[in-house]
């Protein structure tokens, strides 16, 4: 009976409330175990960071400076200038003469084109020399403030093209040219700047056929028209009337545009500049501003100024075209027109070469 009773007891609720009331507290759950000494942990690898980006070459490239004068007493009648395949300067007189020098300034040859006050000329990837000249004739003018007054008249334009030696390639008309200010070659096209038109014309430097014209609308002033190309074959245009640089690709696509009219370095200065541009082998864009020849390089996208060279001889008086060339080591070749010679400028520290 007892045992009985006892087990009744166990089991009663009552019993049981009691039994955990009165049992000893459990035991704390073990403590984690204490850290490490930081001292004895290895160094922690240092997190990864993306490696600086290369600085652009028109950041890093050098200031330029002038380097000297080639042909001076030997080039009177100057009209225009290029380089050719071979990194020669080749400069071109109005009495129908071409003369070469290398990148010394020395004479490397001369060649007679046969030419009547040949004006432009253009060089060729292949080494061929194309030089442009107009047939003119002295009219009087039927219209606008110089009416009843004799003026000059493009009645046709004529290319003749060279080898690199002055042996002639071929001839041919160029009918769809009225006027020539400059040319160039843009990847197998011949550019011809027509201050008539105020386009540009791009033909087939094989036939003098026209495939294209683009930019019509460009502001010119005192019949300036600077035209050169890029190393991908767009144009750049000294729009001067604008105060403005233009990339065009060949369609005549805008690609891009600077510049504007003020008295600072980054601006164009004076009346209607710049007169030429030309590209640097690094990107880079070297403007040329007549009246105290102004020369500035700005970063291949004309955002910024980098350099003003404000000390180069003084080549136009008024308002003139400023012919500009520059070779595959970034010498860069300008015209005077006016006194016959050439200035050469290039890489500041740099040997002339």
């Amino acid at each position: 009976m007892l045992k009985s009773l006892s087990r009744t007891l166990r089991c009663s609720p009552l019993f049981l409330a009691a039994a955990c009331l009165l049992a000893p507290d459990a035991p704390p759950p073990a403590a984690p175990p204490p850290a490490p000494d930081s001292a004895a942990l290895p160094p922690a690898a240092p997190t990864p960071t993306a490696p600086s980006p290369t600085p652009p070459d028109s950041v890093k490239a050098a200031a330029y400076e002038q380097k000297g004068k080639i042909g001076e007493n030997d080039l009177k009648g100057l009209a225009f200038v290029a380089c050719d395949a071979d990194n020669r300067l080749v400069v071109l007189l109005d009495s129908g003469k071409v003369k070469l020098y290398d990148r010394d300034g020395k004479p490397a040859g001369e060649f007679a084109t046969g030419m009547e006050k040949p004006s432009v000329l253009a060089c060729g990837d292949g080494g061929e020399i194309f030089v442009l000249a107009a047939t003119r004739k002295v009219e009087p003018a039927t219209t606008g403030p110089r009416k009843g007054r004799p003026v000059s008249i493009t009645e046709s334009v004529a290319c003749k093209v060279f080898d690199r030696d002055g042996k002639t390639l071929r001839e041919m008309p160029l009918p769809d040219v009225k006027a020539c200010a400059s040319a160039a070659i843009a990847q197998k096209t011949l550019l011809v700047a027509d201050n008539s038109a105020r386009e540009v014309l791009l033909l087939d430097p094989a036939t003098g056929r026209k495939k294209a014209s683009i930019g019509k609308g460009i502001r010119l002033c005192c019949g300036i028209f600077g035209v050169n190309a890029d190393s991908k074959g767009n144009i750049l245009v000294a729009n001067l009337g604008a105060f403005r640089v233009l990339r065009l690709d060949p369609a005549g696509k805008e690609l891009g545009a600077f510049g504007k009219r003020g008295e600072d370095e980054s601006s164009f200065q004076s009346c209607c500049n710049p007169v030429n541009v030309v590209e640097l082998p690094d990107g880079r864009l070297m403007t040329a501003e007549k009246h105290d020849t102004l020369l500035k390089i700005f970063s291949a996208d004309g955002a910024r100024c980098e350099q003003a060279l404000k000390d180069v001889q003084k080549l136009v008086e008024g308002c003139s075209y400023i012919p500009m060339a520059v070779d595959s080591g970034g010498n860069v070749y300008l015209g005077n027109t006016s006194k016959g010679y050439v200035v050469k400028c290039g890489p500041a520290g740099k040997p002339a070469k």
